[in-house]
C-alpha cells in the first residue's frame, strides 16, 4: 500500500485536512491509501492506517492508531476505539 495523505482545499484546525476522495477529514499523520473513500462528516484521527478500497461512511470516527484493512466498508456513524 502506498501511503497518501493529501488535502484538497484547506484544513480544519492545524493538523486536520479535507480528504480528496469523499471530502471527509483526516489528521496529517494518518496513512490513507489513495483509493480510500472518506465521506463528508467522517474523521480519521492521528496515526491511523486506512487500506486500499476502504469506504468510511459519513459520521464515522476512526480513532487514533486504528488500522482498517483493505476493502472494508465502515457504515454511517460507526465509532472505532
Amino acid at each position: 500500500m502506498s501511503c497518501v495523505s493529501r488535502s484538497e482545499d484547506g484544513s480544519f484546525g492545524d493538523k486536520f485536512h479535507k480528504w480528496h476522495n469523499g471530502g471527509g477529514t483526516f489528521h496529517e499523520s494518518a496513512c490513507i491509501d489513495s483509493t480510500a473513500l472518506v465521506e463528508v462528516g467522517a474523521v480519521v484521527h492521528s496515526e491511523s492506517v486506512v487500506g486500499p478500497n476502504v469506504r468510511i461512511g459519513s459520521g464515522t470516527i476512526v480513532g487514533p492508531s486504528v488500522t482498517i484493512a483493505h476493502s472494508s466498508n465502515i457504515g454511517y456513524a460507526f465509532l472505532s476505539p
